[in-house]
């Protein structure tokens, strides 16, 4: 843990008045320290550092509205942890085992990893972001809208989850797994490389006009048609789309198609 004097909020000596905060500013490490009475909120308070990493600490319930975090923020097994402060704004984000957070209302610029948080309810905002892997939250319904990813969303063992949101797009893969109320991905979803929906019994409807250049896998028992227009650039994998009532002439698919039991290859 880092001791009161050490945890300051001043610019070094001798640098320039116009020098971003990022090129000076420290990193810390708070680890498996037992503070019952919040005076570990209150060392943070003011501070502005470039990362930040909370480990194992039991009794922390809070982080100052005035703490800034200018690159990555980790946060692990803090489970008195509520909410995140809304003016928080990290490049990079990792949270995990935190069995009472909440809240994660803040603005994420690069890259999100969060999981086995058992309460949480809202996520991150992407704002152009690298990447979201979203894992065992089973109460987050609902993620944010517009987003756009450049090379990777994930999000496995959500329960609450119902839908994708529209102009979702992410330009590398997606994967979405074990998603048991997911039922829809909304219109104007993009995916740039590969396309993989598991386990997800109740999902019904894909929109039309999806593109990938890899393969696209599916195991959507209740999933009755294909999207028009759909572009596979490697294999289409469809073995668990056992609603499926056919395959559409308007799809492109360059690698194989495995076909579900109860359909035969088309004939055109």
């Amino acid at each position: 843990m880092p001791q009161t004097d050490s945890v300051s909020t001043d610019r070094p000596p001798l640098l320039p008045a116009d020098m971003d905060p990022f090129d000076w500013a420290p990193s810390y490490r708070i680890q498996a320290v037992k503070d019952s009475k919040g005076l570990l909120a209150d060392l943070l308070s003011n501070v502005t550092c470039r990362g930040l990493h909370l480990l194992d600490l039991p009794y922390l319930d809070h982080l100052p509205s005035s703490l800034r975090v200018l690159y990555h923020l980790s946060i692990a097994r803090c489970p008195e942890l509520r909410e995140l402060p809304k003016g928080l704004h990290p490049r990079t984000l990792s949270i995990s085992d935190c069995a009472r957070l909440r809240h994660a209302d803040i603005v994420v610029e690069k890259d999100a990893t969060i999981q086995c948080c058992p309460v949480l309810e809202t996520v991150p905002r992407l704002a152009n972001a690298r990447r979201l892997l979203l894992i065992s939250c089973p109460r987050v319904h609902g993620l944010p809208s517009d987003m756009h990813l450049r090379t990777q969303l994930f999000i496995s063992k959500c329960d609450s989850l119902e839908e994708i949101p529209p102009n979702t797009v992410c330009h590398g893969s997606v994967s979405f797994r074990s998603c048991p109320s997911l039922k829809r991905v909304g219109d104007g979803f993009r995916v740039g490389t590969s396309l993989s929906i598991h386990d997800c019994p109740n999902l019904e409807y894909l929109p039309d006009g999806i593109k990938t250049a890899g393969d696209v896998s599916l195991e959507c028992p209740k999933l009755r048609r294909l999207p028009q227009d759909l572009r596979v650039g490697g294999d289409l994998n469809l073995i668990g789309c056992n609603a499926l009532e056919g395959i559409p002439s308007s799809i492109t698919v360059k690698g194989e198609i495995v076909y579900p039991e109860h359909l035969h290859p088309p004939r055109y």
